[in-house]
């Protein structure tokens, strides 16, 4: 937070909205040297476990034959990486325990595949098992209070989610009469509400920031990206319909569909003082219009004018908010004065 406040206050400065003597004052209160190590540190342990996870994975793979010794060192590096896990986070390093739960898990979930595939060789119903692996990271991830488990676990059921129903329709692209974009459009909303429970300490409390954050950011994200998907394609297994004439209609539903529900976020955002809502909704309200941009001049427009227009278009813009953002400044900082 300091650390943006520095940046406004240099932008501030170089803008000529505060004078230097007023800089110094507010700076000599915030002023921070060196790096965001918080933010490295996050990222380095994040990137850290899952590589080093997948690097233990693929050396056993490689240097062990036997399927069900395999599984045996997996278990063990498992148990180990909970142990680690569970002390550094007994001794106070909440990070580092964090990351060596997340190594055990992502351990464990590859060691399920690997003890049905040694000891149930005729076993193919592999959707339990991602089930088994969710329900497995999802209780991990609330005994240990991690975020980073809690999006594993998230993904996994995902995954579950997509190989289930294929497994159903007999891995047609339809179940119950909806394609896969649509399935997730109608059942990714859920992880908002659940976000907003945690959000106003329904669950405990001390889940609240952290694991309400993960399920507003996974909500949004699955339930853009289906409604993009729908507004390209509809409800249809067929990726190439999107110049199709005959499906217009369908695409434009889905795609006002998909600007309500941006609109609604962003009004929620607003409402609210969430800016993962704020800034999800912005970014994809703007996709929006680039994929009805493409669709609509893609084949009606000479290439060179075609991004020409969208360049000037996305500058002219760009330019506006940042003459608005100025302004507002501007004025905020003239009401204070007064």
């Amino acid at each position: 937070m300091k650390v943006n406040i520095l940046k406004e206050l240099n932008t501030w400065l170089n803008e000529g909205l505060i004078d230097k003597e007023l800089y110094d004052k507010i700076i000599s209160r915030y002023n921070q040297k060196g790096w965001n190590l918080k933010t490295i540190m996050k990222w380095c342990l994040f990137l850290g476990s899952i590589t080093l996870a997948i690097g233990i994975i693929h050396f056993i793979s490689v240097f062990l034959d036997s399927l069900k010794f395999a599984a045996f060192v997996l278990i063990l590096f498992s148990l180990a990486g909970f142990i680690f896990g569970f002390l550094f986070i007994k001794y106070n390093l909440q990070k580092t325990g964090s990351a060596f739960v997340i190594i055990a898990c992502i351990i464990l979930t590859v060691d399920l595949f690997v003890i049905s595939r040694a000891f149930f060789p005729d076993f193919e119903r592999n959707t339990i098992l991602l089930l088994i692996a969710f329900f497995i990271h999802f209780i991990i991830a609330y005994i240990s209070r991690n975020s980073g488990v809690l999006v594993i676990s998230l993904l996994t059921l995902a995954s579950w989610l997509g190989v289930e129903t294929g497994y159903l329709s007999d891995w047609g692209a339809y179940f119950l009469g909806l394609n896969y974009p649509f399935r997730f459009a109608l059942v990714s909303p859920d992880l908002l509400v659940i976000g907003y429970f945690h959000k106003k300490k329904i669950f405990l409390n001390v889940y609240k920031e952290a694991f309400a954050k993960v399920y507003y950011i996974l909500g949004l994200l699955y339930t853009n990206i289906s409604l993009w998907l729908l507004s390209i394609i509809g409800n249809n297994e067929n990726f190439f319909v999107f110049w199709n004439i005959s499906y217009r209609s369908e695409l434009l539903l889905f795609s006002l569909i998909w600007i309500a529900f941006n609109i609604l976020c962003f009004i929620i955002g607003g409402l609210t003082k969430n800016k993962i809502f704020i800034n999800f909704s912005g970014i994809f309200l703007s996709i929006n219009l680039y994929t009805r941009y493409f669709e609509y001049f893609w084949n009606k427009m000479e290439k060179w004018l075609f991004f020409i227009t969208l360049g000037c278009i996305s500058l002219g813009v760009g330019i506006a908010f940042e003459v608005v953002k100025k302004l507002k400044l501007k004025k905020q900082l003239l009401k204070k004065g007064t």
